[in-house]
């Protein structure tokens, strides 16, 4: 309870608190694009020149869905997206946890709870739930939908619509979705044809209205933005990374629910779409840019397939115990890290401020970074988001002769690296995620930049002159 507690006021407080994550700061300048009636999509190869050199470069990270719906809002800035973003991130998760425990079974309505405590309580998951990004909103349109289509024993054309709507709010949330209509397939001899069809054919208008509607917004490239953004190889050593010593926390509880569902013989629609969100999580964390908010999606299936669970009349008496362990885990790996974030959110600004004095701009003048939130937090809009882009550089999705003129033009004042700049390269996976301002265009960085100012997480570089 206590650890649920931490949790929720820790997304409270970061909905104001909390500096910008890269992707939150991508969103925000996607959103501020359409408020301004300037289009969404353009070709990275060519970029956004309304603002000025050098031009914008980005891909649309997502399905529009979700920075379409926050441009709804008249937000007059930035920071005021991202809040709103927030607002609406932490309270469709409350929403989501709340569906989960009134659609259970009366007599495990009290497990639901503890485990959606316990869900708001582990930072490892819930550090990522109280973002202005479009994970929260699919993942509760597909919470949503399982647990009604579980509470009702079948699906049904409201619950398959949510499920549908889920993956073109986040193409990544389809662990219950697939699961979902897979089970809805396999039972179908059980069922009349028509209880079969209506639900097939809901998704399916649902599917194509959001095709269509991308389609024209985007001019047939929103798939082509998905694919070369978030495409990141595979690497088991990621894997290994992210699921490691976290296994106790994430990964063997939810293994645990799953033997007793399956062992009391727990219904089809509860569990297998608790299985494909396990086996969906297990491989998209070997992907490169993985974190362990990915969990978010699987533990609030696994809640669901708690809340279906029959009762024995001989419970395992390990089951409280194993809980309580579990309960302890996560106190000891959270309590600390809530307690710690508002020192380190307070880094930020100090660290902005820094840049702003030894970087004073002229109209015109941009700063250029291998981290996007220094970009939108200096310039107010996106030069070239470099995680991602060093990656779609490397494959030649994304222009690196243009980067590097762009990198070398006197509008940009300044540029801003990690401090282990210098270092020696990394080995192994890590070497991929490298920007290429350590890599390809370390030359171009050194020819025309000198480090001047290091501020806590930032080098700062000037212009030659």
């Amino acid at each position: 309870m206590l650890c649920g507690v931490c949790g929720l006021v820790y997304l409270v407080y970061g909905v104001l608190a909390r500096p910008y994550t890269e992707i939150e700061a991508q969103i925000a300048f996607q959103v501020d694009r359409i408020q301004h009636h300037l289009p969404l999509y353009t070709d990275p190869f060519v970029g956004a020149w309304e603002a000025g050199a050098p031009p914008s470069r980005f891909h649309v990270l997502y399905p529009p869905a979700w920075v379409e719906l926050l441009a709804r809002f008249p937000t007059h800035s930035l920071v005021a997206t991202r809040t709103v973003g927030r607002v609406i991130a932490v309270s469709l998760l409350l929403v989501s946890l709340a569906a989960a425990i009134r659609g259970a079974r009366p007599e495990n309505r009290r497990a639901v709870f503890v485990g959606a405590m316990l869900t708001l309580g582990l930072d490892l998951v819930v550090r990522g739930a109280g973002l202005a990004q479009a994970d929260v909103p699919a993942i509760a349109l597909a919470t949503l939908g399982l647990a009604r289509a579980v509470k009702k024993g079948k699906l049904d054309v409201v619950s398959a619509a949510l499920l549908a709507s889920a993956p073109f709010v986040k193409h990544s949330v389809i662990g219950m979705s697939v699961g979902a209509f897979v089970a809805h397939v396999i039972s179908s001899r059980k069922i009349g044809v028509r209880a079969f069809a209506l639900p097939l054919a809901s998704a399916a208008l649902v599917g194509a209205s959001f095709t269509l509607v991308y389609h024209f917004l985007s001019g047939g490239t929103w798939l082509v933005h998905i694919m070369r953004a978030t495409g990141q190889a595979l690497s088991f050593e990621r894997w290994q990374h992210e699921v490691g010593s976290r296994i106790v926390l994430l990964g063997l509880p939810h293994a645990i629910v799953l033997v007793v569902a399956v062992k009391r013989r727990t219904k089809l629609l509860a569990v297998l779409p608790f299985v494909t969100c396990l086996a969906w999580t297990l491989l998209t964390l070997a992907k490169h840019g993985s974190s362990t908010h990915y969990w978010l999606e699987p533990s609030l299936a696994c809640l669901v397939t708690v809340g279906a669970i029959p009762p024995h009349e001989k419970p395992a008496r390990a089951l409280p115990f194993l809980g309580l362990a579990l309960a302890i885990f996560v106190a000891i790996s959270s309590l600390r890290a809530f307690a710690q974030a508002p020192a380190a959110y307070a880094t930020w600004q100090p660290m902005m401020d820094e840049v702003r004095r030894v970087c004073p701009l002229a109209p015109g003048q941009v700063v250029m970074s291998n981290d996007v939130r220094v970009e939108v937090e200096i310039n107010g809009r996106v030069i070239i988001p470099a995680w991602e882009s060093s990656h779609m550089a490397r494959t030649g999705e994304i222009p690196l002769d243009a980067w590097r003129q762009d990198l070398v033009r006197p509008e940009v004042r300044c540029l801003v690296t990690e401090p282990r700049f210098f270092d020696p390269l990394p080995t192994g996976a890590a070497f991929d995620d490298v920007p290429v301002y350590r890599r390809e265009l370390r030359d171009t960085v050194e020819a025309n930049f000198v480090p001047s100012a290091r501020a806590e997480q930032l080098l700062i570089w000037t212009r030659v002159p």
